[in-house]
């Protein structure tokens, strides 16, 4: 049968996790999906793990090298045939209504939305940090929300559902981004549609030693990336100051400070 979803999970030596997140999406209480694992070349116990999973609703992928988060889930998404694309981090979990909330999102609203995410909880062991915060006015996390993704990301990648034919006009994630590809991406959305927020955390992110570590330098490469793609819209001195400072947050080390060097002159044509 046709599935309404298409959840692709992206997945790199994650077998002691990897099961949870595949439960939580085979509990949705949205049952017209299927789910796309991409192994991104584990050497752990994917493989065997998948075996017990394997089926009508499951299908599973193995990539000959590792490649990336963003190749994978591209990967996957090729081989979606829901006609909305939802992905899922390997280590993370849904509350079972997410699919099922996101969808009356875009169906029962008069916008026709380019994507609608939720809010996520990140757990960390002392304590649970909600995003986007409580205090953020809707109007900035939901309808046209480009304004504020040009400052700050907002959309976690496991937090989005996309109509299929939204994916395809985007063209997919930027695969050369090793870090932010989901706010990037998640911008090219909201430039030319409504992005929808379901206000409740349908998301748990866990933290630990073994979560995905941005660099810092790919941090200040990938802001940079955003600056010159979007760069019309920085259309004021103010904006761009505000721009640059975030980006000369994010600069830890002298190799950070390099790129930073050249992505100004690159962009701005200011050699510092």
């Amino acid at each position: 049968m046709h599935p309404k979803v298409s959840v692709i999970i992206p997945t790199y030596n994650r077998a002691h996790v990897l099961a949870r997140a595949i439960e939580s999406v085979l509990k949705q209480t949205e049952k017209s999906l299927e789910i796309i694992v991409v192994d991104d070349g584990s050497s752990d116990e994917t493989e065997a793990l998948m075996e017990q999973y394997v089926g009508e609703k499951v299908r599973y992928v193995k990539a000959p090298e590792n490649g990336g988060p963003s190749k994978a889930r591209n990967l996957g998404a090729e081989l979606a045939i829901g006609d909305y694309i939802a992905f899922q981090d390997s280590d993370d979990e849904w509350t079972p209504d997410k699919l099922e909330k996101q969808l009356a999102l875009f169906e029962n609203t008069e916008e026709k939305p380019g994507m609608v995410y939720c809010c996520f909880l990140k757990k960390f062991p002392d304590k649970e940090i909600l995003y986007p915060p409580v205090d953020m006015p809707m109007e900035m996390k939901s309808g046209d929300i480009f304004p504020t993704l040009l400052m700050r990301p907002l959309v976690g990648t496991p937090t989005m559902l996309i109509p299929r034919e939204i994916w395809k006009e985007m063209g997919g994630f930027r695969e050369e981004l090793k870090c932010f590809e989901d706010w990037e991406f998640s911008m090219r959305v909201a430039e030319k549609h409504p992005v929808l927020l379901v206000n409740e955390p349908l998301h748990i992110a866990y933290a630990s030693g073994e979560s995905a570590v941005t660099e810092s330098r790919e941090a200040v490469k990938a802001e940079i990336f955003m600056f010159r793609e979007f760069f019309d819209y920085f259309n004021s001195d103010d904006l761009r100051k505000l721009k640059l400072d975030s980006i000369s947050r994010k600069v830890r080390t002298l190799e950070d400070f390099e790129e930073y060097k050249r992505g100004m002159k690159e962009v701005l044509g200011v050699e510092l």
